[in-house]
């Protein structure tokens, strides 16, 4: 008795110790207007190693879950994968030990205008404030260094480096408008960019179109409407 008493206790203790050193990743998918959408194909595929790939698909709530997940960094594939094409992609770096809610409906099949982040890292636990992080590009997709970038938040205003990027740490969790800025470009405004409490977030680049001749004020820009793609 004593034996298979031990045995049981030491097959427990490798059971935990197993799942300290795994993930898990869950979410929800929804279409433009947030309507839960179920049997949604999800993939989780390592960005380190070829080999290592997770599948499943939503519920009938929209909801997806992978566990057991080896710690590392991955791609999020969300939707029906058409010309080798995913309706979503997602950057996720999974800690040891951690459980990940990703804190938003994920968008498929390109409908809602609203960013979403092109990737998601974890604080520390314990913190309160999250951050936002992305690029600035021109038309040709090359950084833009020097541009202003700031939030509808009192002294949230940050320049572009070298690469086009820029961060805003310690924010508090909410929803922000950016603003962009660069002398012989056109400015830009972008709406709902979410900050979570305890999450790093990097959206996609924000696009500049560059003023003919570098002359904006000859050339004002015309009112378009912008098109979810």
């Amino acid at each position: 008795m004593i034996g298979r008493v031990l045995s049981i206790a030491l097959l427990g203790t490798v059971a935990c110790s197993a799942q300290e050193q795994t993930a898990v990743l869950t979410g929800i998918v929804t279409d433009f207007v947030r309507t839960p959408q179920k049997q949604i194909k999800a993939q989780l595929e390592s960005t380190a190693t070829a080999d290592i790939e997770f599948a499943t698909e939503t519920d009938a709530s929209g909801r997806f879950r992978f566990s057991d997940i080896p710690a590392g960094d991955y791609r999020l594939l969300l939707g029906i994968r058409i010309a080798k094409r995913w309706d979503q992609e997602i950057g996720i770096r999974l800690l040891a030990g951690q459980e990940l809610v990703l804190p938003l409906g994920v968008l498929i099949r390109g409908f809602w205008c609203d960013p979403l982040p092109a990737a998601v890292g974890v604080f520390q636990p314990g913190s309160d404030s999250g951050m936002l992080r992305g690029f600035v590009v021109d038309g040709s997709r090359s950084p833009i260094r020097g541009a202003s970038v700031s939030l509808n938040c009192k002294g949230c205003v940050a320049t572009t480096n070298g690469a086009g990027g820029f961060v805003f740490p310690n924010l508090k969790p909410g929803t922000y408008a950016v603003a962009v800025s660069m002398n012989r470009f056109y400015p830009a405004q972008a709406q709902h960019f979410d900050v979570f409490k305890n999450l790093d977030a990097t959206y996609a680049p924000i696009q500049l179109k560059r003023c003919p001749l570098g002359a904006c004020g000859l050339w004002p820009r015309r009112h378009r409407i912008v098109r979810c793609d």
